[in-house]
């Protein structure tokens, strides 16, 4: 299965569904979502690396801990992501590879910025497909 992900409306929120062969590629895909959601992904240059390290319990914390590190970047430095390579997962932590740039209003187009990634409706599982995560934002 290649990776992919899914939009899907709740009431006042939207959410997402990813997949992939592995949980980091499902992690990947969930992380290109939260970032359609905000803006036009095809815009974006993918001029500036970052690394990225989270911690979580288990496979739910952990995504919704790496997504808060990107959405903290967007927020605090104005960086719109386009590329993402988990490098590294195991014992409740995560490192990834994110590529992307500064927000520059003459080419990227803003649709709706995400406010906070949600537990509502949260998963990470196994599937006999490979993997799938469902994450729900606040907008």
């Amino acid at each position: 299965m290649a990776k992919g992900y899914n939009t899907f409306g709740t009431t006042a929120d939207v959410g997402v569904e990813s997949w992939g062969d592995s949980l980091p590629e499902a992690f990947e895909a969930q992380a290109e979502g939260m970032f359609d959601i905000m803006a036009e992904g095809f815009r974006v240059r993918a001029a500036l690396d970052f690394e990225i390290e989270a911690e979580g319990a288990d496979d739910e914390t952990l995504l919704v801990a790496f997504l808060n590190e990107l959405l903290f970047l967007f927020d605090a430095r104005g960086i719109l992501f386009r590329e993402f390579k988990v490098t590294e997962t195991g014992g409740g932590r995560l490192k990834a590879a994110a590529r992307g740039e500064k927000i520059d209003l003459s080419r990227h187009v803003i649709k709706t910025p995400v406010k906070a990634v949600t537990y509502h409706m949260l998963k990470a599982e196994k599937t006999k497909k490979g993997f799938r995560t469902r994450v729900v934002y606040d907008i």
